[in-house]
């Protein structure tokens, strides 16, 4: 057995309810060398984040829209801890343009209760997807199950990748360790916990990465339509964020949810604009262009969208 499995065996004998960060850590430190490409997203590129809004909320700034400050970060999310905050949020095919309605969904699925909770309450959702374009390269590591199944063709391909990296590099680590960590770190991104101190490790884990680079990668677990198996989730340390991006729009979705169902809704578009590139403070909203209703379901959003934008 090699050492990186010997360390994942440690990780999964500790009781994350009660266990310290320091004792996490310092299993963490006997990785040795981490079997995980780099992956890099491009200037040009676009990234969504999603967040819930209050129902009388206002967004007067960007900073609403970017990452949570780091005073009101109190727990441990999926690449966060109570001391770093991240930027969380969702990019389409790297290696060919998505379309922006299935980041923008899958962004909303990752981030916000009404299309996770099941049943839903009725009542007013308010949900803010903001669109960010980047201006220099990012670096990720990338963090993929090489055993998931359903796989669009271009994470088939990402797969492939992953295990000729492996391969490549087996002078540094062996196969069977490389495979064993790559699924338990996917999982430890992936799963969904009704505790935030079972996300201990894989926040712990992404404190150490961002000191070496941007963030993380990873395939999203929660997509419900294969169309959007393309798109992957993203979790960026905010000095990269201040340097590195600028929010373009941010669309603005009411849904309605009546008897358990969304019953309705409507998407406004805001259209931001700023005095310096790389200027966040100075961006102001300067116009809705778009807005539409209609009954619709969770798999429906995208539809809508599509035809109607096939008839402009």
């Amino acid at each position: 057995m090699g050492l990186l499995k010997d360390a994942i065996d440690e990780l999964n004998q500790l009781k994350l309810d009660s266990c310290t960060t320091e004792s996490i850590q310092a299993v963490l430190s006997k990785f040795g060398a981490i079997p995980a490409p780099i992956r890099d997203i491009h200037k040009g590129s676009l990234i969504y984040r999603a967040s819930n809004l209050g129902i009388d909320e206002e967004i007067n700034n960007v900073r609403r829209l970017s990452y949570c400050p780091a005073e009101k970060n109190k727990t441990f999310q999926r690449a966060s801890t109570p001391k770093q905050t991240m930027f969380y949020g969702v990019v389409g095919n790297i290696l060919e343009n998505s379309h922006p309605i299935n980041c923008e969904m899958l962004a909303m699925q990752e981030s916000c209760s009404l299309f996770r909770d099941s049943p839903i309450v009725d009542g007013i959702y308010r949900v803010v997807v903001s669109k960010w374009r980047v201006l220099d390269t990012i670096s990720l590591l990338t963090l993929m199950n090489p055993d998931t199944t359903n796989k669009s063709r271009r994470l088939n391909e990402m797969v492939q990748g992953l295990l000729a990296y492996i391969k490549k590099n087996a002078d540094k680590f062996s196969e069977e360790d490389a495979i064993a960590f790559q699924k338990f770190m996917c999982n430890q991104f992936t799963r969904s916990v009704n505790n935030d101190n079972l996300y201990k490790i894989s926040a712990l884990f992404t404190l150490e990465i961002i000191k070496r680079i941007d963030g993380v990668i990873w395939q999203s677990s929660v997509a419900v339509d294969e169309k959007l198996n393309d798109t992957l989730c993203v979790a960026i340390k905010p000095e990269t964020v201040d340097t590195c991006m600028e929010c373009e729009e941010y669309s603005l979705y009411t849904f309605v949810v009546k008897n358990g169902k969304i019953s309705s809704y409507s998407r406004e578009i805001f259209k931001l604009t700023t005095n310096s590139t790389h200027s966040k403070k100075k961006k102001r909203i300067i116009k809705s262009i778009k807005r539409g209703k209609g009954i619709i379901t969770k798999r429906r959003i995208r539809k809508r969208y599509r035809r109607k934008n096939e008839r402009h």
